[in-house]
């Protein structure tokens, strides 16, 4: 028995429909293959509706993403704002224990290039500190701050969600069903048509005729069809697992570089902590030591 294509997890619904309706068109016009249209029919209002759910999700993870640049478009001028403001106190010392507790070693930049990601990390470990800070100008940004976070976070959750949404659509849920019931619909309509043929040998209808209502692909070889097409393709692989590992290494410097800045801003928070504790005290003694010194004498 001659095999027909079947339809796996990348392909396509659009490619599926295709194929379907070339199919149901040849049935529709052959005179001898009536009786098989009403089952095999049936099998277009699902993949339609499949394909409907696919635009829908589609939809929702590109808003879900653009809520998310909106949302980053909104966090990186206050971030800008409240990193100046600090320049501004620590009278542009970048080493200030101050400035250190918030940006640590990390350059304004590198804080402000992700879109979100590690960039919400930080503007969430701001919103205590600032809403802690003495200075009214840096303590005035706790509140916007955490409102813009809150948004950042309400956006990130969402681009998760549709993007499992659609995850879970294709290798789980209905897109799924639809390419197994028509793979099911296309072998059970094959082994139908194989069956006529045979029980009709005085029509005598050609030896692909089954295999005929079918769309033929033609794969060409994954790595190549010739000597030269293999070693062009083998290059291209070779060149891009060298980006990727240039890639995974600069990934994993960056992530060591943050960890740096974290302990470096960590211990910047204590320090100033300490000074902080410290001037308080002093300013306690100086006052205690002005009221004595200012006492009458009886």
């Amino acid at each position: 028995m001659s095999r027909i294509a079947t339809f796996g997890t990348d392909d396509t619904l659009p490619t599926v429909r295709t194929a379907y309706l070339y199919t149901l068109s040849l049935l529709l016009k052959n005179q001898y293959t009536a009786p098989f249209v009403a089952a095999f029919q049936s099998l277009g209002p699902v993949i339609d509706a499949a394909i409907k759910t696919q635009s829908n999700l589609d939809d929702a993870s590109v808003i879900a993403s653009a809520a998310r640049v909106a949302a980053d478009d909104a966090l990186d001028p206050l971030l800008g704002q409240i990193i100046n403001a600090l320049l501004i106190v620590t009278r542009n010392d970048r080493e200030d224990p101050l400035f250190v507790s918030y940006v640590g070693t990390q350059t304004p930049a590198e804080i402000l290039r992700p879109v979100l990601g590690a960039e919400l990390v930080t503007a969430t470990e701001w919103i205590d500190p600032l809403q802690q800070e003495a200075d009214p100008v840096l303590q005035a940004f706790s509140a916007p701050l955490a409102d813009v976070v809150a948004t950042g976070q309400a956006a990130e959750k969402e681009v998760k969600s549709t993007d499992k949404a659609l995850s879970d659509f294709r290798l789980l849920g209905e897109r799924k069903k639809v390419v197994d019931a028509v793979n099911a619909g296309r072998g059970s309509l094959f082994g139908e048509l194989v069956k006529f043929q045979h029980d009709n040998t005085g029509l005598r209808l050609p030896g692909d005729w089954a295999e005929s209502f079918f769309q033929r692909s033609v794969k060409s070889a994954k790595y190549g069809a010739t000597v030269a097409q293999a070693e062009t393709i083998l290059a291209k692989l070779a060149e891009e697992t060298t980006a990727a590992q240039e890639n995974l290494a600069e990934l994993k410097q960056k992530a060591a570089e943050r960890e740096t800045a974290k302990a470096k801003r960590s211990q910047a928070r204590l320090d100033l902590a300490a000074s902080r504790k410290a001037g308080k005290e002093k300013r306690s003694q100086e006052k205690a030591l002005e009221v004595e010194a200012n006492k009458k004498l009886k």
